[in-house]
């Protein structure tokens, strides 16, 4: 069946790695803690201290308003602040249930600017800014975007010089193409009629989502983190 892969670390060291089940049915390769699979919104980490990597550097500062980057972004009356997508209080309508009320699957694959259209056309919040939590991943599509106006760099260019390079990330991946060919990457699978069949993510929309990492990554990054 499908597995997973497992580090635990104790005393800043990882004294546990091992993989469970397998990386891929077809081919029956086995899950190893070196398999490369999609970390999903775990990708927000990432996104989230790029933020602030800029914010310490004074090229912007967690109280701006959002529009002072993003002008395309409707006028609610009431600012919406970086500090306000970074934790899910600025009222913004999930992208995701938006683009499934337009019809998109799971499996579909939709670029940055499709969503990025549907929030432009928002015109009211689910509540003021500030005042409630709601987690959503329009955040973090303009939170992507943010950082990419701020540095002049693409959001994947960022990561690798700001991040994956400095930390050795070495099997760090951003898939901004669902369809982009990586190295030792594990497959996903879900079930139908009792069965396991392919089930690729084609969360692919780099803020949100799109890294792709191994055990031995996340390792560094999260004792980096500490």
């Amino acid at each position: 069946s499908p597995g997973c892969a497992l580090g635990v670390i104790q005393g800043g060291e990882l004294i546990f790695s091992r993989g469970y089940g397998m990386a891929n049915l077809d081919l029956g390769v086995p899950l190893s803690p070196t398999s490369v699979l999609h970390v999903a919104s775990v990708s927000k980490q990432f996104t989230a201290v790029s933020t602030a990597m800029l914010a310490s550097e004074g090229k912007l500062s967690l109280h701006d308003n959002v529009r002072r980057y993003i002008p395309e972004l409707h006028k609610f009356g009431t600012p919406i602040t970086i500090d306000m997508l970074l934790h899910h209080t600025s009222g913004l309508r999930e992208s995701v249930s938006l683009l499934n009320l337009e019809g998109f699957g799971p499996e579909d694959v939709t670029t940055r600017q499709e969503a990025l259209d549907l929030i432009y056309r928002q015109t009211s919040l689910n509540f003021t800014p500030g005042t409630k939590y709601l987690y959503s991943n329009a955040n973090y599509i303009l939170l992507g975007l943010v950082v990419e106006r701020v540095s002049g760099m693409t959001m994947a260019d960022y990561l690798r010089q700001h991040i994956f390079d400095p930390l050795e990330m070495n099997h760090a991946f951003v898939a901004t193409d669902p369809s982009s060919v990586i190295p030792g990457r594990a497959y996903g699978y879900g079930r139908v009629d009792g069965r396991f069949v392919p089930r690729m993510s084609s969360d692919s929309i780099l803020g949100p989502s799109g890294i792709l990492t191994t055990v031995a990554g996340l390792e560094k990054w999260e004792l980096n983190f500490d």
